[in-house]
């Protein structure tokens, strides 16, 4: 609710990838964004 009140996107990824964070967190790895389309 508080992410989608302020248009916040959440990126979605897997804990169990090893050094799947660290990834995400420079712009890699697999991940997927979840925002509002209007």
């Amino acid at each position: 609710s508080l992410a989608r009140e302020n248009r916040i996107p959440i990126l979605v990824f897997s804990i169990f990838e090893n050094g799947g964070f660290a990834e995400v967190v420079q712009g890699g790895g697999r991940y997927t964004i979840i925002e509002e389309t209007h």
